[in-house]
């Protein structure tokens, strides 16, 4: 466990680019999302792993293989 002042988080409006940079560099393979709910208690919406991003480079690098041979 990883006490909570310890946590590598990032929000939904950090660019990913900012994100992978910060995570590795700290030794981090996954990082939750937070974010601000109405009563402004932060809220985990999500969370970005090492490979989902890997994954969704590796799709956007096929589909643009694949709109260039069109």
């Amino acid at each position: 466990m990883i006490p909570r002042d310890k946590v590598l988080w990032t929000s939904p409006e950090e660019p990913l680019l900012k994100t992978t940079r910060a995570a590795p560099k700290r030794g981090r393979h996954q990082m939750p999302v937070v974010s601000g709910s109405s009563d402004g208690a932060p809220q985990i919406v999500g969370i970005v792993t090492r490979d989902s991003i890997l994954r969704v480079m590796q799709t956007r690098s096929e589909l643009g293989a694949l709109t260039a041979v069109k």
